[in-house]
């Protein structure tokens, strides 16, 4: 994977924004829980919807343990788009 093909916290931040956590919420390195964004089983779903159809990559609902915090989401679909991680259609 090229560092083109990584997904950044700027793009989750868009998709976050898309799904309609306030734009000032979305700003720091991503250790903010997601819980304090404002990030609730609609976003998530949200969120899982615009990544498969982006990226192809399924964040199914047993990744969220894995996913406490903004950066751990990157993290995770990174770990998604090189392979290593669970899912990938």
């Amino acid at each position: 994977m090229t560092e083109d093909d990584r997904f950044t916290l700027s793009d989750l931040h868009a998709m976050l924004a898309t799904a309609g956590v306030a734009p000032e919420l979305l700003r720091g390195d991503g250790g903010l829980p997601l819980e304090a964004l404002g990030v609730d089983s609609i976003v998530y779903l949200v969120v899982q919807l615009d990544l498969h159809e982006r990226y192809g990559v399924t964040l199914s609902s047993h990744d969220a343990p894995l996913a406490r915090t903004a950066a751990d989401v990157v993290d995770h679909v990174n770990a998604l788009l090189s392979g290593q991680g669970r899912e990938r259609t």
